[in-house]
């Protein structure tokens, strides 16, 4: 690719309208009045009732006919962004390399980040073949059809992606970026609510004042600091009794089980999230997965 292609690749695709912009007309009164969608649901095998009860859907939404299928669980995505490729007259790839992918790596978290993803990623093919890869969670196709009738050369660059395979292929690109945000933002973040620091300045000030004083109470004086160590010592062990006499004490006889949920219950509770952490424990999981089993439905 030469200079001047890659400037010209680079600034049409800065201008590409796969989403509209604010102001713009959405989906008009009849999303599937344009004939290309039609072209598009027929060739990914959505039948005619499915298109009119998406369309009602867009009407009702305020959206667009792409955004509900995008929203919808009932269709191939593969098929649907392979049919909108054949459909615009460019590349389909429904797989990636994330070595491949031409981002900066903080570039990438920022693409994760984002609401509706990258839209558009450039992508090294075999043989050191320049592709702009297009991943559109918003389309409008015919501005898609107007940008490529402007610019006609640019079509051969262009490639379409399902958002699914670019997030895979973003998240295995980053996975050392992201294992290391996991390991190191508290800590960086909030140092005080970290394990990592094990005691602050003033704590290990604390410490050695009072292991200097300990070693200068055994030189001047050891018999009597002796005395004073096992009285603290055994208050210590005293209370330790103490507190566990008290929970004996205000223990109760466990709660039955609770019944289990049925399923016209379960979209009347909230979700949790359970976290645990499992630092060199992994062999404890099959036990908590075991203990949790009464809050499944």
């Amino acid at each position: 690719m030469t200079s001047g292609g890659g400037q010209q690749l680079q600034a049409g695709c800065s201008g590409l309208a796969l989403i509209p912009p604010a102001g713009q007309s959405r989906q008009g009164s009849d999303p599937l009045a344009d004939p290309g969608w039609a072209r598009v649901l027929a060739a990914a095998g959505i039948g005619s009732a499915t298109r009119a009860w998406l369309a009602r859907l867009a009407r009702r939404n305020g959206t667009t006919l792409h955004e509900e299928l995008m929203a919808s669980a009932n269709i191939d995505r593969n098929r649907y962004f392979r049919a909108i490729a054949a459909e615009i007259g460019v590349d389909f790839i429904d797989r990636l390399e994330p070595d491949r992918l031409i981002l900066r790596d903080r570039d990438i978290l920022a693409a994760l980040a984002a609401p509706r993803g990258p839209r558009i990623v450039q992508y090294c093919q075999v043989g050191a073949r320049m592709q702009v890869l297009l991943s559109p969670t918003g389309f409008d196709m015919p501005a898609m059809r107007s940008y490529l009738a402007r610019y006609p050369e640019i079509s051969a660059r262009l490639a379409i992606v399902s958002p699914s395979v670019l997030r895979r292929a973003l998240l295995r690109r980053a996975r050392p970026e992201l294992e290391t945000a996991a390991r190191e933002d508290l800590r960086r973040r909030f140092p005080s609510f970290s394990a990592a620091i094990v005691a602050s300045g003033g704590q290990g000030l604390a410490f050695g004042i009072i292991a200097a004083g300990l070693a200068a109470a055994f030189v001047v004086a050891p018999q009597a600091s002796w005395f004073a160590l096992h009285c603290v010592l055994s208050l210590f062990f005293l209370s330790c009794i103490a507190l566990r006499l008290f929970a004996v004490g205000r223990a109760r006889p466990p709660q039955p089980d609770p019944p289990p949920l049925h399923a016209g219950q379960c979209s009347r509770v909230p979700v949790y999230s359970i976290l645990v952490p499992l630092y060199r424990e992994a062999s404890m999981v099959p036990q908590i997965l075991a203990a949790l089993q009464w809050i499944r439905p």
